[in-house]
């Protein structure tokens, strides 16, 4: 199915971003599911599409997983990743273009699926980003982080001098996995502004495995969506602003027409 068949792109040139979502969500197929600072996702007949714009590093994470596709912590892609003009009333700060893509449906993170670990898991996830981003942990200052293994050690360690378990305690394999995980998402997808952002709000649950859907964002995106978050605000309040210019529709060169863009 088309994308101007679903939604007739060319009657939405006016609405703003919000006012295009809820439309989305009010009047077709799609309905929204979540939304974060570049994105948004909605399912559509039981199949999840995230949208986003201008999220470099998320791109570079997906293409990252679609190429794991057997890693248990990483999401299922059913489709390539797609991109369309962008087509709704914006400021000239907005990318040019969306980007979307086709995912499985996972469930929220709850540690109380987790057969292992469950009390842990949350302050893990916080440590762990700052290790992974530092080389350092908050809780084991005097172990240099510099690999999976040395994460492991650490904090199987700090469990057993804690008293909370015998000597020669072993983390539980999906726990270890997901360290392991977490490290080679880093050394994989690594640049000066490229760092880890894990938290609870971007980890999902398959059954009981834990699903890392989220954990990268780059520094120069962060600062251009807050400009565009802002700039819809002011466009969806009406808010006068003579250093903003604002377009509607599609610019017209190089990508593909809107209507051209399948949806599954």
């Amino acid at each position: 199915m088309k994308l101007n068949e679903l939604i007739g792109v060319k009657k939405h040139h006016d609405k703003n971003r919000y006012e295009l979502i809820d439309f989305l969500d009010a009047f077709t197929p799609f309905k929204q599911h979540g939304k974060g600072k570049f994105s948004a996702v909605f399912e559509r007949g039981g199949k999840i599409y995230k949208f986003w714009m201008g999220d470099s590093a998320y791109e570079k994470f997906a293409k990252f997983a679609m190429e794991r596709q057997g890693n248990e912590h990483l999401p299922k892609f059913l489709s390539k990743i797609k991109k369309l003009k962008a087509f709704h009333k914006r400021s000239t700060s907005s990318p040019e273009e969306i980007s979307y893509v086709q995912i499985e449906k996972l469930e929220s993170f709850n540690s109380l699926k987790l057969k292992n670990y469950r009390g842990g898991i949350v302050a893990l996830t916080a440590d762990l980003t700052d290790a992974i981003n530092m080389k350092k942990t908050h809780l084991w200052k005097d172990a240099p982080i510099e690999k999976a293994s040395d994460y492991i050690s650490a904090l199987e360690n700090w469990i057993v001098d804690s008293q909370l378990e015998e000597p020669g305690y072993e983390l539980p394999d999906e726990i270890q996995s997901y360290i392991q995980t977490m490290f080679l998402i880093h050394k994989t997808i690594n640049s000066p502004l490229d760092r880890m952002d894990v938290h609870t709000q971007n980890i999902m649950m398959r059954d009981n495995v834990i699903v890392i859907t989220d954990p990268v964002v780059h520094g120069i995106d962060v600062v251009m969506a807050d400009k565009m978050n802002i700039d819809d605000f002011k466009i969806a309040h009406q808010i006068d602003d003579e250093n903003m210019d604002v377009i509607k529709g599609p610019v017209k060169h190089k990508i593909s027409d809107t209507s051209k863009v399948e949806i599954d």
